[in-house]
C-alpha cells in the first residue's frame, strides 16, 4: 500500500515540476523500496534461527544471585530450557604462598563443603518447582570457570547480574564479571538487579 501510494506521489510530482531537492529525496526513497523488496525475497534458514535450550547462570549464593535466579528461571520457563548453576571458589592458593599446603588443602576443602550446603540451600528456595537444573561447583579462577563450566555444558547464554550503580565494572563478581562479558564465546546477559527490585516495589 505504501510503496504504491509513494509511486503515485512521483507521478504527481513529475508532472507538477517540483524542485531538484525533492526529486533527490524521491531517488533515494525509491532505493529503500527496492531494498526492502530485495529483503522480502530473503529465506531464513534454520540455521540462522538461534535457540536457548541451556542457560548457565553464576551465584554466590547473595541477594543479588537469588534475583537473577529467579529471573533467569522465569526465562527458562518461557523458552523451555534448563538451567546451569555455577558456583566457583576462589583458587586461594594462588593468593597465599605462606601458609603451609595442608592448611591450605583443608581450608579448600572446607570452602568446598560451605559451597555445596550453600548451593543445596540455594536450590532448596529457588529451584523446588524447577527439576531441570544442573549445580556445578567447582575449584580456580572465578572468571576462567564460568567460561569453561558453561562451554562443557553447552550453555547457550550466560546470565549474570549487574551491580546497577556503577555499571559492568561490578558485576556480581566484580571486575571478574567484566571478563565473563568480554571473553565468553557465549552471548551474555546483564541484568540490573537493583532497578528489578525498583520495580518490585
Amino acid at each position: 500500500y505504501y510503496e504504491k501510494s509513494f509511486h503515485n506521489f512521483i507521478k504527481i510530482d513529475k508532472n507538477s515540476k517540483k524542485s531538484t531537492n525533492l526529486t533527490k529525496v524521491l531517488d533515494i526513497l525509491k532505493l529503500i523500496f527496492k531494498n526492502i523488496r530485495r529483503f522480502r525475497k530473503c529465506k531464513i534458514t534454520k540455521s540462522m534461527i538461534v535457540e536457548f535450550k541451556t542457560i548457565a547462570i553464576p551465584v554466590d549464593f547473595s541477594e543479588v544471585s537469588s534475583v537473577i535466579a529467579e529471573w533467569g528461571k522465569a526465562l527458562a520457563k518461557k523458552l523451555g530450557a534448563k538451567i546451569i548453576l555455577i558456583n566457583v571458589v576462589e583458587d586461594i592458593s594462588a593468593f597465599d604462598v605462606t601458609t603451609d599446603p595442608k592448611t591450605l588443602q583443608e581450608l579448600e576443602k572446607t570452602l568446598l563443603e560451605g559451597a555445596r550446603e550453600y548451593m543445596q540451600s540455594f536450590l532448596n528456595k529457588h529451584f523446588s518447582d524447577f527439576p531441570e537444573v544442573k549445580p556445578v561447583i567447582t575449584k580456580g579462577k572465578v572468571m576462567e570457570k564460568i567460561i569453561e563450566v558453561a562451554k562443557e555444558n553447552g550453555a547457550d547464554l550466560i546470565i549474570m547480574g549487574t551491580h546497577g550503580r556503577k555499571g559492568l565494572d561490578k558485576i556480581i563478581f566484580g571486575s571478574v564479571a567484566e571478563g565473563v562479558v568480554k571473553y565468553s564465546p557465549i552471548p551474555v546477559l546483564t541484568i540490573n538487579p537493583y532497578r528489578i527490585k525498583d520495580i518490585e516495589k
